[in-house]
């Protein structure tokens, strides 16, 4: 294995990179101000190495949406109230 190879490789492995596909690895890079090798590179050396499957193997994360609570006339405002809670309940809005 060619030194630039394993650091290439040690890179993609690296804590912060490891859920990234090469692609957001390679633009990543570039933002900071580094070029190690063309994204293209990057996906053949993953593949010699027998890397080249899915990254992310964590759990999603989970997202709570907002809720919004009107406890009197014009307090809340929004662009899609499809169903709107109230201080008494739910209101439907169409």
């Amino acid at each position: 294995m060619v030194a630039e190879e394993q650091h290439v490789l040690d890179t993609l492995k690296a804590e912060e990179f490891r859920d990234m596909a090469p692609a957001e690895v390679y633009a990543t890079l570039l933002d900071m101000g580094n070029y190690l090798c063309s994204e293209r590179t990057m996906y053949r050396i993953l593949q010699r190495f027998g890397q080249s499957t899915v990254r992310y193997q964590t759990a999603p994360r989970s997202y709570a949406a907002p809720e919004l609570l009107a406890t009197r006339p014009n307090q809340v405002w929004s662009w899609d109230i499809s169903v709107l809670q109230q201080h008494g309940g739910l209101v439907l809005m169409s």
